[in-house]
C-alpha cells in the first residue's frame, strides 16, 4: 500500500513542474501520460487494496473485540467502588473505550467500502487509516485504563501494592506494544501523505 501511496504521490509531483501542454500529449497509441501511468501501476493498485481491505478487517475485528469486553465492564463494574473519584474514573475511561472502539470500526468500514481509485491512495485512505489507528489507541489505553482502576480498587484495599505495581507495568506494556507495532507503518504514511512536495521541498533546501 506505500509503494501504491509513493507511486501516486511521484506523478503529482511530476504534474506539478511539467509544462501544462506535456500533461495532454498522446503517444503512437492515442494515450496521454496519466493513462499510460495507470495502465502500468494497475496491478500495484489491486495489490494495495487487498491489503488495505485485509488490514482493515484485521482492525474492525479488534475494535469490536475491545468494544464487547468494555460494554460487558461497564455493567459488571459499576459497583463495588468505595471512592467517587475511582467510580468517576473507571466510568469515564470504560464510555471512552466503548465510544471510541466504535468510532473506530466505523472509519475502518468505510476504508472497506472505498472506491479504491489511484488518487485514494495518495491522501484519502492513509489520512482514514491513520484516524483509525489512533483512535484506536485511544480505546485500548482507556480500556486500560478502566481495568487499571477496577485493580486498584481490589488490591489497593488488601494493600498488594506488589501486585498493583505489577498488573500497572503490564497495562503500561501491553500500550508500549501496541505503538511499537504500529509505529513505522503510521510514521510512513504520515510521511507520504501530509509532508511538503518532494521537488518543492528540494528547491527550497537549496
Amino acid at each position: 500500500m506505500l509503494f501504491c501511496n509513493y507511486e501516486v504521490y511521484v506523478i503529482q509531483e511530476v504534474e506539478n513542474i511539467v509544462p501544462g501542454d506535456c500533461k495532454n500529449e498522446i503517444n503512437c497509441v492515442g494515450e496521454t501520460p496519466e493513462v499510460v501511468f495507470h495502465k502500468s501501476h494497475k496491478k500495484l493498485v489491486i495489490e494495495g487494496e487487498k491489503w488495505m481491505k485485509e488490514a482493515a478487517t484485521s482492525c474492525i475485528v479488534a475494535a469490536t473485540v475491545t468494544a464487547t469486553l468494555v460494554f460487558q465492564a461497564a455493567f459488571s463494574g459499576t459497583s463495588g467502588y468505595d471512592k467517587l473519584s475511582v467510580f468517576m474514573t473507571f466510568g469515564f475511561s470504560d464510555a471512552l473505550s466503548l465510544f471510541s472502539s466504535i468510532a473506530a470500526a466505523i472509519i475502518f468500514m468505510s476504508i472497506i467500502t472505498a472506491r479504491y481509485k489511484q488518487d485514494d491512495f495518495l491522501e484519502t485512505l492513509p489520512r482514514k487509516f491513520i484516524l483509525g489507528v489512533v483512535i484506536m489507541f485511544i480505546s485500548i489505553t482507556s480500556m486500560m485504563v478502566a481495568f487499571g482502576t477496577t485493580v486498584y480498587q481490589i488490591f489497593y484495599e488488601k494493600k498488594a501494592y506488589l501486585m498493583l505495581g505489577l498488573v500497572g507495568v503490564s497495562a503500561c506494556s501491553l500500550m508500549l506494544l501496541f505503538m511499537a507495532s504500529q509505529f513505522s507503518l503510521i510514521w510512513h504514511m504520515f510521511i507520504y501523505t501530509y509532508r511538503p512536495g518532494l521537488f518543492r521541498r528540494q528547491a527550497k533546501s537549496k
